[in-house]
């Protein structure tokens, strides 16, 4: 688990907000904002911390009933995680929940960040949890 100093809300709120500058931002309607509020990132990260090393254990636990491309992924992927993988989990999360314009684009801009940045590490936790989460997102 992490120590709960590494996760502030500056930090977490400054790098969704990076990631979406780059692309139009679509605004979010009344029920994405609800949603933003009643699944709030900051101040929880630890307790998403744990959603998703307990989501890893189901994972592994019924590894080949999840999608083939995740399989792999699932199989070698450790139970450390860094603030950009929750911050990812929280936004897979959101989806899950309410797979909206607003929080698809959301996520889709915070996985294709990740799985550019380690495009070139295949073999990393961070690219194995961003491709499994590609892989099980809910369709439109």
């Amino acid at each position: 688990m992490h120590d709960p100093k590494e996760f502030t809300a500056e930090e977490s709120l400054s790098h969704v907000e990076a990631i979406e500058e780059a692309e139009e931002e679509l605004p979010p309607d009344e029920k994405d904002l609800e949603l933003e509020k009643e699944m709030e990132l900051t101040g929880k990260e630890q307790e998403w911390e744990e959603h998703l090393l307990h989501d890893l254990k189901d994972w592994k636990a019924a590894r080949s009933s999840q999608p083939v491309e995740a399989q792999d992924a699932i199989l070698h992927m450790k139970a450390k995680f860094d603030r950009d993988d929750i911050v990812l989990y929280h936004a897979w999360q959101q989806v899950k929940k309410s797979p909206s314009p607003y929080f698809r684009q959301k996520f889709g801009k915070l996985l294709r960040h990740r799985l550019e940045k380690f495009d070139d590490k295949r073999d990393s936790n961070e690219y194995r949890l961003a491709k499994t989460l590609r892989a099980m997102q809910p369709e439109e």
